[in-house]
C-alpha cells in the first residue's frame, strides 16, 4: 500500500514523491537494523527451521498450522535477507546465483542455512536448513558489525584498479575496449578455476 501511495504522489507532485520515498527508505532501514540489533529474530528462525527445514515467506504456504507470531516473523524474512545482503555487499561477499534468483549461505551456533530470493511471477524469500559449515558467512560477524579481515586492502586495491581504468580512458582507449579486456581477464580466471576443479576430481 505504501508503494502504491508513493506512485500516486509521484504523478501529482515530484517533490512530495521524493519526500515520501525517502521516508519509506528510512523506515525500511530502521526495520532492517532492528532485525539485526539483537538475537531474537535469528533465534526464532533457527527454531522455526527445526520444525520447517525449508520454507518460503508466505503464511498461506502453511495453511493454519503456525502461530500468529510465526506469521508475523515470516513477513520479516525479507528484512533479514536485506540486512545480510547489505553486510555482504559492504564486505565484497557475493551470493550464489541460481537460475531464478540468489542466496547466501549462513552459519550461526553451529547451524547452517541458506536465505535467498526467488524472482518470478510470484517472487518470494525463502530459507532452508543445510549441512556443512564450510564457505559460510558467520552471522555473528553480521550481528557485531565485524568486517572481513582484509577489507581495507581490498578497498585500496579496487581504488587503484579504478584509477588505472580512468587513466586508460584518458589516454584515449575506448571504454568498450577496456570493458572487453576486463571481461576477458575475468573469463580466463573463471575458466582456470573450473579447470583446477576438474583436475582435482
Amino acid at each position: 500500500m505504501a508503494v502504491e501511495k508513493i506512485i500516486k504522489i509521484k504523478e501529482n507532485n515530484e517533490e512530495q514523491f521524493t519526500k515520501e520515498f525517502n521516508e519509506l527508505e528510512k523506515q525500511r532501514n530502521e526495520e532492517v537494523n532492528s532485525i539485526l540489533s539483537n538475537k531474537e529474530y535469528i533465534n526464532w528462525l533457527l527454531n522455526f527451521l527445526n520444525s520447517y527445514p525449508s520454507f518460503i515467506d508466505d503464511s498461506l504456504y502453511f495453511s493454519n498450522n503456525i502461530s500468529k507470531t510465526d506469521k508475523l516473523n515470516l513477513n520479516k524474512l525479507k528484512l533479514l535477507y536485506k540486512g545480510i545482503d547489505k553486510y555482504c555487499k559492504n564486505n565484497y561477499l557475493y551470493p550464489t546465483l541460481t537460475e531464478y534468483g540468489k542466496y547466501y549461505k549462513i552459519k550461526y551456533n553451529d547451524i547452517t542455512f541458506i536465505i535467498g530470493y526467488i524472482i518470478g511471477e510470484n517472487s518470494y524469500y525463502y530459507s532452508k536448513k543445510i549441512d556443512g559449515l564450510d564457505n559460510c558467512i558467520d552471522f555473528d560477524n553480521i550481528l557485531n558489525h565485524i568486517n572481513i579481515e582484509n577489507i581495507e586492502s581490498i578497498k585500496i586495491d579496487l581504488k587503484k584498479l579504478s584509477n588505472q581504468i580512468k587513466l586508460l580512458y584518458e589516454y584515449g582507449i575506448p571504454t568498450l575496449a577496456i570493458k572487453e579486456c576486463v571481461d576477458n581477464t575475468l573469463n580466463e580466471i573463471e575458466e582456470n578455476k573450473t579447470l583446477r576443479k576438474t583436475i582435482k576430481l
